[in-house]
């Protein structure tokens, strides 16, 4: 007979055989679902890290109240006959090659109506 075909008792289902098999099968798919559930697991827990640092971020900013004044405001001043004031806005941006720039400095530029008083604020 040639090797090619099974005997008889090859053919046969081996209850131990299905027994074994079926085991393997439970455990492949239990481990499988247990990694899936580990990474699903891992993943809910870097987005809720991330997040959770993100609020904490904007936060703990800080502000610092001297930097704003306390007294009255100033009166609004009558512009030199022509001369309205004068609004402008600094940008100042890198010179990296092969990148897209970015801002490095952002300011906005007031230059009063009768043109005495310049007031430049930083954007950060």
């Amino acid at each position: 007979m040639s090797d090619d075909y099974l005997s008889v008792e090859d053919q046969v289902d081996d209850p131990r055989r299905a027994k074994t098999e079926k085991r393997r099968n439970r455990w492949l798919l239990f481990s499988v679902l247990g990694v899936l559930v580990a990474v699903l697991l891992a993943g809910i827990g870097i987005a809720t890290w991330y997040g959770k640092s993100a609020v904490d971020a904007l936060d703990n900013i800080n502000r610092d109240s001297n930097l704003m004044p306390t007294g009255e405001r100033p009166a609004p001043v009558d512009p030199v006959e022509g001369k309205a004031p004068l609004n402008m806005v600094l940008m100042g941006s890198d010179t990296r090659g092969g990148e897209r720039g970015r801002s490095d400095v952002l300011q906005l530029l007031h230059i009063s109506g009768d043109r005495q008083n310049v007031f430049l604020m930083s954007i950060p």
